[in-house]
């Protein structure tokens, strides 16, 4: 499936997403390889439609509580 900009954003739209609202990746560096500069590169795009996004990068307690609590 090619990437569409435009059918992401109604997707998004579907849910009920509200652009004040961020959407935070939150990785811990070396879980994958090239973890970072793929989710970095996720981000650059949602931001790019206009959606609100960032990337936080965790070591590996910090990224087991926020999986464990939300």
């Amino acid at each position: 499936m090619p990437y569409d900009p435009d059918r992401a954003l109604e997707l998004l739209a579907q849910t009920g997403y509200d652009p004040a609202d961020e959407i935070t990746i939150y990785s811990r560096q070396g879980r994958i390889f090239r973890d970072v500069p793929l989710w970095a590169s996720v981000v650059e795009m949602w931001n790019e439609m206009d959606v609100n996004a960032s990337l936080q990068l965790m070591d590996s307690d910090q990224h087991r509580e926020v999986r464990r609590n939300g």
